[in-house]
């Protein structure tokens, strides 16, 4: 329904959520057919490695010691592997997860190391 309006902008939250894999790959083809003809496509997902192929770019968004939703890293996906030293997007999340969500706890450690980056060009 949404495509009918023809929208610039898609923000879409977890759309494969509750989906099979080929039935979610299916899905993210489509939205990469959206983005290709000039669109802005925003996902969030919880299962990055089965589409990752089909991005341009990632965020990364962490939960440090003080607020959530911090910008951990934005950039390329091979940016992305080689800024956290992980080479699978599932890895990245469990390294800066909280230790009790079951991550490694490096939010703050990484939320830092990006803005440093990003300060010094």
């Amino acid at each position: 329904i949404e495509l009918l309006s023809n929208p610039a902008l898609f923000i879409l939250d977890e759309p494969d959520s509750g989906l099979d894999g080929v039935m979610a790959r299916e899905l993210f083809l489509r939205l990469r057919s959206i983005a290709n003809n000039n669109k802005i496509v925003i996902v969030i997902t919880h299962s990055p490695d089965r589409v990752i192929d089909l991005f341009d770019d990632v965020i990364v968004l962490a939960k440090d010691s003080t607020r959530i939703g911090r910008l951990a890293f934005y950039g390329t996906v091979e940016d992305t592997r080689a800024f956290f030293g992980k080479n699978s997007m599932e890895e990245i999340v469990k390294t800066v997860n909280q230790v009790e969500e079951g991550g490694e706890g490096l939010a703050d450690e990484y939320i830092l190391k990006y803005s440093r980056m990003v300060q010094n060009g």
